[in-house]
């Protein structure tokens, strides 16, 4: 009887183990993955979702916001962290200038934005620029209207000649 070399006895033993190594490994490679998404990942999903029926033109304002989010991440950016727009209260603000080509902008939204369902927390203010980007500007309300409020500085002079 041929005697089988100890260290023969060690690589097989070797390769037998990352054989089953291997077979462990991609077994476990092929289940199901669940991703866990981040706050602001949930933050938003929530954000483009309208809750009630919207137009067809809130819809395509909805998307392009949606496809200048993925380019840039504004929605992180906004000083509101946690409120979210009300798409159906969406109010388009008339741009007569643009008719007479004296305007950057194609469209003007200001988007209410609220924590609760019950009061506002922000708004949101979006111009539409030609170029195919948004200007955006967020106002917390209690910020903006104390700003319209106790900083407003009229120029008196201008005001004078109007009356």
């Amino acid at each position: 009887m041929k005697k089988i070399s100890p260290l023969l006895i060690i690589a097989n033993r070797y390769i037998a183990f990352l054989a089953l190594l291997f077979v462990i490994m991609s077994s476990n490679s092929c289940k199901r993955i669940d991703i866990v998404k981040t706050p602001v990942d949930l933050r938003n999903s929530k954000f483009f979702k309208a809750n009630k029926p919207v137009s067809t033109h809130i819809n395509s304002v909805i998307e392009k916001l949606k496809d200048f989010n993925n380019k840039t991440g504004f929605v992180e950016k906004l000083d509101d962290k946690k409120g979210l727009p009300v798409w159906d209260k969406i109010v388009f603000k008339k741009n007569n200038f643009r008719s007479r080509g004296l305007s950057d902008s194609l469209e003007e939204y200001i988007v209410p934005v609220t924590e609760n369902d019950k009061s506002l927390s922000s708004l949101i203010n979006i111009k539409e620029l030609i170029d195919g980007n948004f200007l955006i500007e967020n106002y917390t309300a209690n910020d903006y209207l104390y700003k319209k409020i106790y900083e407003f500085n009229p120029d008196l002079e201008k005001m004078e000649g109007l009356l």
